[in-house]
């Protein structure tokens, strides 16, 4: 009776170690799974920061005007470019319309976005032409226009175009002594073209100030 009774003790004795170890099992499970959603979110952001690294850290006084950038708040911008990285550095979301939420194939559409208080406009395509609708946060921005630049003087930020051309201090000699004669010209518009949908174009008001500015590149990344 006595052995009966010790075994049973022991059988018990086993079941609430195995019980205990079960409960610590799980415990451990919620720290465990937390570890590994940040892991892996950290291993998002490396695998993300280098790309957008390499956006705005470029150094727009050493570009031309071929790169088809521009630098605003110090943060330099190569068209094309993923309408998602623009959002990451603080460019507020592009709407297309009230029914539009994204764009189909092959097609581009144009859409306004503000960095601070300062609005822009920039022209979206579904770049890489896969099957069906491309949500925007994934369409390229290929365009990017700045149509009335005495309306950006009360920017907090600077904006430079490629050879450190500054939008508010700069003549029609300075265009052509940094870019070069221009490939076409219309009046007091110059238009550097690389190829058909590769462009610079430059409007002046006059002689010493910028009016607008549109910079185009819809070659895939």
């Amino acid at each position: 009776m006595k052995k009966l009774l010790a075994i049973g003790l022991c059988v018990i004795s086993v079941m609430g170690l195995i019980a205990c170890g079960n409960t610590k099992t799980n415990e451990k499970n919620p720290d465990t799974e937390n570890k590994t959603e940040t892991v892996t979110n950290e291993e998002t952001d490396k695998k993300l920061s280098p790309s957008i690294q390499e956006m705005v850290d470029g150094n727009i006084k050493k570009m031309e005007w071929k790169d088809f950038a521009v630098s605003i708040d110090d943060k330099t911008i190569e068209l094309p470019v993923k309408s998602i990285w623009l959002y990451q550095i603080g460019f507020s979301e592009m709407k297309l319309g009230e029914h539009a939420h994204g764009i189909e194939k092959g097609k581009t559409m144009k859409a306004t976005t503000t960095y601070g208080d300062c609005e822009f406009e920039v022209e979206l395509s579904n770049l890489y032409n896969r099957d069906g609708s491309m949500p925007i946060k994934e369409c390229s921005v290929i365009g990017f226009t700045i149509k009335d630049v005495s309306k950006l003087k009360d920017c907090d930020f600077d904006i430079v175009l490629p050879g450190g051309i500054d939008l508010f201090d700069c003549t029609e000699e300075k265009l052509t002594d940094i870019y070069g004669e221009p490939s076409k010209k219309d009046g007091k518009t110059y238009q550097w073209v690389e190829k058909d949908g590769m462009s610079l174009e430059i409007t002046m008001k006059n002689k010493k100030t910028i009016k607008s500015v549109t910079i185009k590149n819809n070659v895939q990344e």
